[in-house]
């Protein structure tokens, strides 16, 4: 191998202990608690903190009103000068479906984009207001009510 190898290889194995320190896994719950939530009505977006088992986890993970499977967390950015992004919190596949599970009960369901299964005719297009995607108003502003005022936890059980 050349030295050039054998420093990149250096460089990798540095990179690898250091995310094995300092990435918190979690692959396994009893419990989930989201928490904390904070939402903005303007961008349809918000954060959320997350309790696995009673321990607060370092971080906030986002979510998106408008659809987006998935919320990314806060991350690494370049650690020891590697030219990419890891995220603090992983969550094992299992937590992730479960937590996302959870979130699409929260948050009341917004028509996707297509063609209405029910009448056939009206299309909801990328340029459809969120507003105007939202199926349950009621739903949702009772929804936004009690993150607004501070009332929206939830705990569920994981088995």
């Amino acid at each position: 191998m050349s030295s050039a190898e054998d420093e990149l290889n250096d460089r990798l194995t540095m990179v690898e202990n250091w995310l094995e320190e300092n990435v918190r896994v979690v692959t396994h719950a009893n419990e989930l608690t989201l928490c904390d939530f904070t939402y903005s009505l303007k961008n349809y977006s918000g954060e959320f903190a997350i309790r696995v088992d009673g321990e607060l986890l370092d971080g906030r993970l986002h979510f998106w009103m408008y659809g987006a499977d998935g919320w990314p967390t806060v991350m690494f950015t370049s650690p020891l000068g590697a030219p990419a992004s890891y995220t603090v919190i992983e969550l094992s596949g299992e937590l992730n479906a479960a937590m996302r599970a959870k979130m699409r009960e929260i948050f009341p369901r917004i028509a996707p984009f297509g063609r209405n299964r029910k009448t056939g005719v009206e299309f909801t297009v990328h340029n459809s207001t969120v507003e105007d995607r939202i199926i349950d108003h009621e739903a949702y502003q009772n929804t936004v009510a009690q993150i607004e005022s501070g009332g929206l936890r939830v705990t569920f059980q994981l088995n």
